[in-house]
């Protein structure tokens, strides 16, 4: 008996260990970034910065990485604003700003790749699948 108790506690533990090691997170000390050619704007980029207490920001915008970062961390009616939910690897958000809603919905594909579908509910663009690459600041 003795020994059934110490191999089903042994069982728990290494489950639960392994769990957290699979365990999907956005990363919050900088930004994901995609392309997002429209409009004939071929170098627009898409910027997300999540942060710890569930707020998402995002901003399209042909800025390089500093000038961005310096944009979502400003009060600019044109960065939108949201607040993201993370369940298991499924990442679920929207972003608002003084034109509109944006809808995201997608999965962690590891910690520094987002794959997310897109609707933007200003123009009804629809965007499948759009991958997401992490970049610290």
């Amino acid at each position: 008996m003795k020994n059934l108790v110490f191999i089903f506690l042994t069982f728990l533990l290494f489950t639960g260990c392994k769990s957290n090691e699979t365990e999907k997170v956005v990363i919050t000390d900088g930004v994901y970034i995609t392309d997002f050619p429209m409009h004939g704007l071929e170098n627009l980029k898409h910027y997300l910065k999540f942060n710890n207490d569930s707020t998402v920001f995002s901003l399209s915008s042909p800025f390089g990485l500093d000038s961005a970062r310096k944009v979502l961390m400003s009060t600019s009616r044109n960065v939108g604003r949201g607040t993201f939910t993370l369940v298991d690897d499924s990442l679920k958000f929207q972003t608002r700003t003084q034109s509109g809603v944006v809808l995201y919905k997608g999965i962690i594909k590891h910690n520094e790749k987002l794959i997310l579908n897109i609707k933007s509910l200003i123009n009804g663009h629809e965007f499948h699948k759009k991958e997401f690459i992490f970049q610290a600041y």
